[in-house]
């Protein structure tokens, strides 16, 4: 059995490839203040917390929603 450890922090390409999200998308949310991200010399980082705390602030969409246009 092995035991995997979340790092503390993920670079912002790495956040982009996990949440598959466009860069031009992330920096808009970081704008907004919806996304938080620190900067580390030229890197952006962004807190495992701070990747948590914005995906559970997307709006969910029901499932009685589905298929219909909005």
């Amino acid at each position: 059995m092995s035991l995997q450890i979340e790092p503390e922090a993920m670079k912002l390409r790495d956040f982009l490839k996990r949440y598959g999200i466009s860069r031009s998308a992330a920096f808009e949310h970081m704008s907004s203040g919806r996304l938080k991200a620190r900067r580390l010399g030229a890197h952006l980082l962004i807190t495992t917390k701070d990747a948590n705390d914005w995906l559970a602030s997307l709006p969910v969409r029901s499932s009685s929603s589905q298929g219909k246009a909005a």
